[in-house]
């Protein structure tokens, strides 16, 4: 079928004529005719109209399922009272004439000729129902009802309303419309009463004050005119109806007088009023009765058919051009109108045929394009292309250059237009403005610039070969795994930061250099005193134990350097050259030190016995302990020659204590202390200097990496799996180790193994002075708190932002100047669940008002992650952000752990999905519970810009760096107290959900009863908080549970459906975290948004970062360091290991 003007006509390519088919069997073309139609001699005929249908007794008869002939289609057997109805394909009430309806076929059940007009079954052609049969007029006595049904006509005292005749009524009179009422009057109340300011006079509603009123005072009106108005009477005979003056029934106007219908023939003049017959009426210009109908003209007195002429004939004697054609008033013959042709004397229309479809002599090309009579297609003009049906003039854009599908410009020579440019097909390139095809060149085989390199392989001096940063892996070039310098590396690993791979590990390729934050770099210099790393060169012959430079044993500080101790004995002379061999150089003099007391070179500490003082650090001895001021015996003891004993306990407890006398020992001044046991370090130690190591931070705690062994410094020795001092146990100088659990000396005490100054005191040359040199001082540490929002601009974009109360718009903008940022954000880790909903969302239908397609920040945990997803999704311009490795609770955890979780889960997305380290910037705590300064002082050490972790009520409040206190309530969480420069913090205001319940995230929000229209309501809602307040960005925190959580994928639908309805405002704009916190740095207005830098487009910002087809399943089974088995999938090759805290990279060989 094809559209025909306004319907369809079955058209068939084998027969010139409409409406006809090519019969084989009979070897001609036979008229299609449909069910019920006599004359058919095929059942071709039949079911080219409708299927199944077959001709029987040269009748197109219907199936046995749809038996009912109607409406020209097939339909089945309808109860009584209903007919079938070809139009719904359903049975439908009856309809009697005159009555309600909605289609044609239920009053022609009733009556044939009836059809459904202004759904009121009605006779065609203007004709009324007589009761038996459709005719031109109502018989004598009859007049039809504004249904078209004859009824009996009104008597000369009644008037019809509504195809009924009602009695006139006179002021006073019972009515039931105002058409009822005579004399002016009106129905007010189902009686009929003058209009205010009238008063009822023989029948007419008279002024009040016209108390006499005369034939003589009488305003005469015309037929037709109004007679509303009081004291007015109808002319001609005339009478008032309804407010107009008109001929009563059986009476018509004639010179403005009502006189009896007069009848006139056709051709007759009706000048006077005359009623035209036999189908005629009277023409106003000519006042003569001519045939109503334009197939008949007047002969003698009546309306006959006029002779007829077919197209080309002659019709200069008013005949009648028939088959569709029209008389042309120049040639005076009949000819076919605009847009339709001749076929066997008949004017047919011409089938529409758009551009690209067949044309030939029956169709007729639409769209402003021309029939190509060689091929027979309807084609565009040269220059022009089919958009929307139409040819449009468009401009061709040669292969290789950037295309615009929206400005009209297409791509020529077989290109298509992808991201923004005209590309060639597979296996084809650009050569002279054409896409010519290329020869296939496997891997590693010759090739020439013509030629197609196979395997993702680039032709490279005349040879295909795999691009940088890959290798050929089955004769495809396969990403190459990154390794950090340092890092064990296998055979086509890729070493970073100046590294090569050898011996299993990126070693360094300069001489000298060495391995910092994973990038090779020449070692750094430190004096002595000063903290350094475990590749540091210390000068002043120092050497780096614990994280800073300190001289060797038996050496000290001196001008910044290390220098021989000179060793006083105590009570000689000593200077700032020269170290007491114990005690303290005081007033010049070595002293022993408060609480001991010499003993030969020596100070030892001094004892006291039971009852003796020892406020000053005195040693008690007799099993006695000091109570702060005397050596006294504990509870339940006794002194007993110089001793604590056990006091008896009485009899009754029946047991015998037999106290036997202290063993003679000595006395309290030869009395030596035990030395006291130290808590032993989680961190392993030395067993011997046979370990091998890299650098010092490979080896336990005291010992250093010399040569390539862990070993202990000079002047110190192995002992009991510790270094310890030759010379024996000595008292450390202030910034020099205590890691041995020694007594720090000089105004100084042991903290974190290493000896700092007490407070007030300054580290200068190994000694704690008051009075600091600002060039060689250590600071204090940092112990600062959060302060209030400064009021006098001190905090300023872009290093810095804060508001007293949150809300304040950047920049000093209006409300209406801001643009409205939505956030989507996403936790967790991206798998099948929710990939293709990643990928119906971001494929770039949905779009900004600046035209670059919307984009979300991924906060990526690390079980259950697939890699080749994530690597999909940063290579579409997603936001990638990090979420932890274990995604377990890290609120109590110290910044160490901090750091693995995160930063290793940053270094496993670099390893396995190649996103560079520099574009992950933000952080979301696990379960959205903070780490306190823990968390943020990692952050800033690790270079994270942002976090977005703080759920927040009320607000809306914008981001804030934490310079300064927060503007928001952080309620019970572990909020950061001290300040960290330059670290955002973009908080999540909470989502209100259909119960009216405030919620941190999406998925806590949702019931079991809501649909696709209550998600969007519950969009819309949250987002309008924003967006009509002070327009702080609406951050939407969702995951895979939230997205999957209806059925028929309704929560993913409405989502779409919302954003495409947000976006269609042009202050509305779907970012990234990062974008967000581009724009904070440099508030724009809605006006020059459009040319935002950070929010363009940046079609080729990730196309180095290319999706696998087929990714690597790493699967791993159980084992002491997996509890269960585990999977992922990666672009690449698998780790050795699953990656895990710790272990991000996978390098460890699990047991």
């Amino acid at each position: 079928m094809k559209q025909s003007g306004t319907g369809c006509t079955f058209v068939n390519n084998e027969c010139t004529q409409r409406g006809h088919i090519w019969i084989s069997e009979l070897g001609e073309c036979k008229e299609v005719i449909p069910p019920g139609g006599y004359g058919c001699s095929h059942s071709l005929q039949c079911t080219a109209a409708y299927p199944e249908a077959t001709c029987f007794m040269q009748t197109c008869t219907c199936p046995p399922t749809f038996p009912i002939a109607i409406d020209g289609t097939c339909g089945r057997n309808c109860s009584n009272g209903e007919t079938y109805s070809g139009v719904t394909g359903q049975c439908l009430p009856t309809v009697q004439p005159g009555g309600q309806c909605v289609y044609s076929s239920q009053c022609q059940a009733f009556f044939g000729g009836m059809q459904c007009d202004r759904n009121v079954c009605r006779c065609s052609g203007g004709q009324v129902f007589t009761g038996m049969k459709c005719e031109k007029r109502c018989p004598q006595g009859y007049m039809p009802n504004s249904r078209g049904i004859c009824v009996h006509a009104c008597r000369s005292n009644q008037v019809e309303y509504d195809g009924e005749c009602l009695e006139e009524a006179l002021p006073g009179q019972n009515c039931v419309v105002n058409v009822q009422c005579k004399g002016g009057s009106i129905c007010e109340r189902e009686v009929c009463r003058c209009p205010k300011g009238t008063v009822s006079h023989n029948g007419e509603c008279l002024g009040a004050e016209s108390h006499r009123v005369t034939q003589s005072t009488l305003i005469t009106v015309d037929i037709g005119d109004q007679c509303v108005r009081v004291g007015v009477k109808c002319t001609g005979s005339s009478v008032c109806i309804a407010g107009v003056c008109v001929c009563p029934l059986g009476t018509t106007v004639n010179h403005k007088e009502c006189v009896p219908y007069t009848t006139a023939t056709p051709g007759a003049s009706c000048a006077k009023g005359e009623e035209c017959l036999d189908n005629s009426y009277c023409n106003k210009e000519t006042k003569r009765c001519e045939c109503k109908s334009d197939t008949q003209m007047v002969i003698g007195s009546n309306c006959v058919e006029r002779l007829r002429s077919h197209v080309g004939y002659p019709c200069n004697n008013n005949e009648l051009c028939v088959g569709g054609s029209v008389c042309d008033s120049i040639s005076n013959k009949c000819a076919c109108p605009k847009n339709k042709k001749e076929v066997d004397k008949q004017c047919i229309d011409l089938a529409m045929a758009l551009p690209g479809d067949k044309c030939g002599t029956q169709t007729l090309c639409s769209g402003g394009s021309k029939c190509d009579y060689l091929t027979k297609i309807c084609v565009c003009s040269r220059g022009e292309e089919t958009i929307s049906g139409e040819c449009v003039s468009v401009s061709i854009i040669p292969p290789g250059e950037r295309c615009n599908r929206a400005l009209n410009n297409r791509c020529g020579g077989g290109s298509y237009c992808l991201r923004g440019r005209c590309e060639c097909p597979q296996n084809m390139r650009p050569l002279d403005k054409k896409c010519v095809q290329q020869r296939q060149v496997l891997p590693g085989q010759k090739c020439g610039s013509s030629d197609s390199c196979m395997g993702k392989s680039i032709c490279t001096d005349g040879t295909c070969t795999c691009p940088e940063g890959t290798y050929l892996r089955g004769m495809i070039c396969s990403f190459r795994r990154k390794v950090e310098a340092g890092g064990e590396c296998q055979e086509n690993d890729l070493c970073l930061g100046g590294s090569e791979c050898s011996e299993g590990f990126c070693h360094c390729t300069r001489e000298g250099d060495v391995v910092r934050n994973g990038v090779c770099g020449p070692r750094k210099t430190a004096r002595p005193g000063f903290i350094c790393e475990p590749d540091d060169i210390c000068t002043g012959q120092s050497i780096c134990i614990e994280s800073r430079c300190q001289c060797q044993i038996g050496f000290k500080i001196s001008n910044g350097k290390c220098a021989a101790e000179i060793k006083v004995a105590i009570g000689e002379s000593c200077s700032e050259t020269t170290d007491c061999m114990d005690g303290i150089c005081l007033d010049g003099r070595c002293l022993c030190a408060k609480g001991t007391v010499p003993k030969g070179n020596a100070c030892v500490q001094a004892e006291s016995s039971i009852g003796m003082p020892c406020s000053n650090g005195e040693k008690c001895v007799g099993n006695s302990f000091c109570d702060g001021r005397i050596c006294t015996c504990r509870e339940n003891q006794r002194p007993e020659a110089g001793f604590c004993v056990d006091i008896p306990r009485p009899s009754s407890e029946r047991q015998v204590l037999t106290l036997r006398p202290p063993t003679p020992g000595p006395g309290p001044a030869e009395i030596k202390s035990l030395p006291e046991v130290q808590p032993t370090s989680a961190r392993p130690q030395p067993q011997s200097s046979v370990s091998r190591c890299r650098n010092n931070s490979e080896c336990p705690r005291s010992s250093v990496c010399n040569r390539g062994f862990c070993s202990c410094p000079p002047g110190s020795q192995m002992r009991n799996g510790v270094c310890s001092s030759i010379a024996g146990p000595r008292k450390p100088d202030p910034g020099t180790s205590c890691a041995f659990g020694e007594e720090c000396r000089g105004n100084s005490h042991c903290a974190e193994g290493l000896c700092v100054c007490n407070d007030g005191l300054y580290l200068i040359d190994n000694r704690c002075e008051p009075s600091p040199d600002n060039n060689r001082r250590m600071p204090p540490p940092r112990n600062e708190n959060l302060t209030a929002c400064p009021s006098d601009g001190s905090c300023a974009l872009p290093h810095c932002y804060c508001s007293r109360s949150g809300m304040e718009i950047p920049g000093g903008l209006e409300r209406k100047e801001t643009p409205q940022m939505i956030v989507l954000t996403f936790s967790g880790p991206i798998t099948d669940r929710v990939i293709n909903i990643y990928k119906s969302l971001f494929d770039g239908k949905l779009r900004n008002p600046n035209g670059c397609p919307i984009r979300g920040t991924f906060f990526i945990s690390h079980q259950f992650n697939n890699y080749d997803q994530t690597q999909w999704v940063h290579s579409r311009g997603g936001e990638i952000a990090v979420h932890s490795i274990t995604s377990e609770v890290l609120r109590d955890k110290s910044s160490e752990r901090w750091r693995h979780e995160m930063t290793g889960m940053r270094d496993s997305l670099r390893a396995f999905s190649y996103v560079d380290k520099e574009s992950v910037k933000g952080i979301r705590a696990p379960h959205l519970i903070l780490g306190g300064d823990d968390q943020f002082e990692m952050m800033e050490r690790n270079e994270f810009e942002y976090d977005s972790s703080m759920p927040v009520s009320n607000g809306p409040y914008w981001p804030q760096t934490l310079d300064h206190s927060i503007a928001w309530d952080c309620g019970e969480q572990r909020c950061p107290k001290k300040p960290h420069k330059g670290v955002w913090e973009i908080p999540i205001q909470m989502l209100q959900g259909s119960d009216g319940m405030w919620k941190e995230s999406a998925i806590k929000t949702i019931k079991p009863y809501d649909t696709k229209i209550t998600i969007k309501q519950f969009l819309q809602r949250n987002f309008y908080r924003n967006y009509k307040s002070n327009r702080a960005p609406f951050v939407l925190n969702a995951d895979a549970e939230w997205l999957n959580y209806a059925p028929d994928n309704q929560v993913a639908e409405a989502l779409e459906e919302w954003l495409q309805d947000v976006l269609n405002k042009t202050d509305v704009y779907v970012v990234t975290n990062s974008q967000l916190i581009s724009w904070m740095k440099d508030p724009k207005k809605i006006d020059d948004v459009r040319q935002f830098r950070a929010w363009q487009c940046n079609f080729l910002l990730n196309d180095h970062v290319h999706p696998c087809e087929n990714p690597s399943i790493c699967s791993y089974a159980p084992s002491s360091g997996l509890r269960y088995a585990h999977s992922f999938r990666v672009c690449g090759s698998c780790p050795k290991s699953y990656p895990w805290i710790e272990d991000p990279l996978g390098t460890r060989q699990l047991s």
